[in-house]
């Protein structure tokens, strides 16, 4: 791991368990299937599969098992790009295994999402 690796994961996790948390009860998190081939076997029933992507309802026991996965294994730094859609609209947007991340202002505690994480998100104005 090279210097300032670890600090950035923690900052990737820290964020992604935020989000989590904070999403809406109706959202999605849509997950691109070129991310690590083990996740099928990992979400089993929480997700189901539809034009490419890997899609996990946001209900409470799949946000608590989705957070609990990031703090034991780093889950979030498994997926290649993914994308949380609410009502039809894409309230955050990560590419490139979180190398940039994009939260729409329309995302529930944007304002909190913006002040503690702003060390490493672009935000959609």
């Amino acid at each position: 791991m090279l210097p300032g690796e670890f600090e950035e994961y923690q900052l990737q996790r820290e964020f992604f368990i935020d989000m989590i948390g904070l999403a809406p009860k109706a959202a999605q998190l849509h997950i691109t299937s070129d991310s690590w081939d083990g996740l099928p076997s990992l979400l089993g029933t929480r997700m189901m599969e539809r034009d490419g992507e890997w899609i996990v309802p946001l209900r409470q026991e799949n946000k608590d098992f989705l957070v609990q996965q990031a703090q034991a294994d780093n889950l979030q730094s498994k997926f290649v790009h993914f994308f949380l859609l609410h009502e039809g609209t894409e309230i955050v947007a990560s590419y490139d295994g979180m190398c940039t991340v994009l939260v729409d202002e329309s995302f529930p505690s944007y304002p909190l999402l913006r002040k503690k994480h702003a060390a490493f998100l672009n935000l959609m104005e």
